[in-house]
This record gives structure tokens, C-alpha cells and sequence, in this order.
């Protein structure tokens, strides 16, 4: 069993945790990498949503302007073809 001094005690832990303030830390620049992954990935995630949206955008804006599907006009010239 270990006799604890109340004031020793405190003592031990405050340089403790004045060495543990004091020391650099490693991580630094660890924590700068994942930050800056997380920004290129935030970013990549950000480009692919608007080329979805920009795709999405020209097939609803050719299906309102041209009032039909794009893979309808090969059935729409081959009933031209019967036709004649």
C-alpha cells in the first residue's frame, strides 16, 4: 500500500500534466493530413454530385424540349420506314 500526501500527490500530477502540455505533439501533422483528406474528399464528393446534377438536368431538360424519349427515335423511324 502506498501512503498518498495529499499535497505531493497534486504536486506529481500537475507536472504531469505540464509535461504532457510541454511536449510536442506528433500528431500535429497527422491531424493536418486527415484534415486536408477529408477537405479532398468533401470536394471530390461535391464535384460528382454536380456532374449528376448537371446530367440529370440536360435528360429532363431533352425529354421537356423534344417531348419524348432519346431511344424513342429509332421506333419512330422504323414506323416512318413501314409507312412508306
Amino acid at each position: 500500500m502506498r501512503a498518498v500526501i495529499p499535497g505531493l500527490e497534486l504536486r506529481a500530477s500537475a507536472q504531469r500534466i505540464e509535461a504532457v502540455l510541454q511536449t510536442p505533439s506528433p500528431s500535429g501533422a497527422r491531424l493536418l493530413f486527415l484534415m486536408g483528406r477529408e477537405v479532398v474528399c468533401v470536394c471530390l464528393y461535391c464535384v460528382i454530385h454536380a456532374m449528376l446534377i448537371h446530367v440529370s438536368f440536360i435528360v429532363v431538360a431533352h425529354l421537356v424540349l423534344f417531348d419524348s424519349s432519346p431511344w424513342s427515335y429509332s421506333q419512330a423511324a422504323s414506323r416512318r420506314s413501314l409507312s412508306s
